[in-house]
């Protein structure tokens, strides 16, 4: 492997990690959300209206966060799917011309 084989392939895994990053923080960030509304009930305690309010103000400041945060979520998975494996980039292991997903660059590695 020469210097520019290497560069090419330093490229491709930081391209990997940066679309792979962007799909964890957004699908974190949504889990983080549905985490804070099971939290504040359980805080709370009890089950009358200062578990509700408690339930209600924690959802209400963070329901305005959910669409966007799926959106964004969807559009970071679109394109990391859509990302050429970085141990594919030189033709190292075989991948379809359709794209194959990674479970399939992973079997056809094992084998």
């Amino acid at each position: 492997m020469n210097q520019f084989d290497r560069f090419i392939a330093f490229n491709s895994l930081r391209r990997f990690e940066r679309r792979l990053k962007k799909l964890q923080d957004r699908l974190g960030a949504l889990n983080d959300i549905a985490v804070h509304q099971r939290l504040a009930g359980d805080l709370a305690g009890g089950n009358g209206r200062k578990r509700a309010l408690t339930v209600g103000v924690v959802a209400g400041q963070e329901q305005s966060r959910i669409a966007p945060l799926r959106a964004a979520a969807i559009k970071a998975a679109d394109k990391f799917r859509q990302a050429r494996p970085y141990w594919a980039s030189r033709g190292r292991f075989p991948v379809s011309p359709q794209g194959a997903t990674r479970s399939a660059v992973f079997r056809a590695r094992l084998c």
